[in-house]
């Protein structure tokens, strides 16, 4: 068995959970506003987080469920890909969640994937038949809905609230990428922090 799991937000609200109420708490843990958890990732889901133990992924998929959204764990092994959907460019996935979305009728075979470092998008049947090619997940792009838009941060799940079911210890933060960190030296981040204290 691996040593390391990673969580797939598959995009999809649990029935009877109000989607109004349950992404705003996602964007919580993911220490983002609402709005701009709506405008950064979630045009981009399915996405996969980085991966963690197998007891913090577990932990984390069981409080995703309790807060209502649909989240897999699975093995963390392997390259990611990014889906394509028309001129939509969804992800990364983990090429174990693409293999379970295949399986279970999620995604069709013959929809497009590439790795960051492939320039043609492929079947995802063939993808996964040739084992991909590897994708680092700090070097993934951010995509948005018109497509890959280039950059990366890191967004870190926050420690929920004891009504939100396990919390998740500070080591345990899954991540993934979203927009480029900013690269600022220290008198810009100091103007930037004096104009905001206005």
């Amino acid at each position: 068995m691996d040593a390391s799991q990673s969580v797939t937000l598959s995009g999809r609200v649990l029935e009877g959970t109000v989607a109004e109420t349950a992404w705003p708490r996602v964007a919580a843990l993911l220490h983002m506003s609402g709005e701009d958890f709506a405008a950064r990732v979630q045009p981009r889901l399915p996405l996969t987080l980085k991966a963690t133990t197998v007891e913090s992924a577990q932990r984390q998929q069981q409080v995703l469920r309790q807060i209502g959204i649909e989240a897999v764990a699975l093995s963390a092994g392997g390259p990611c890909a990014l889906l394509r959907n028309g001129v939509a460019v969804f992800g990364p996935v983990s090429s174990a969640w693409l293999r379970h979305a295949l399986d279970t009728g999620e995604v069709n075979p013959g929809a497009e994937v590439r790795s960051d470092d492939a320039s043609e998008w492929q079947r995802a049947d063939v993808w996964l038949a040739a084992g991909g090619v590897r994708l680092d997940l700090d070097d993934a792009p951010a995509t948005s809905a018109q497509g890959p838009t280039g950059g990366t941060a890191t967004l870190a799940i926050a420690e929920p609230a004891p009504a939100d079911g396990i919390p998740l210890a500070a080591a345990d933060q899954p991540t993934h990428q979203a927009t480029p960190p900013p690269r600022a030296g220290f008198w810009r981040r100091l103007a930037a922090r004096l104009i905001n204290a206005r």
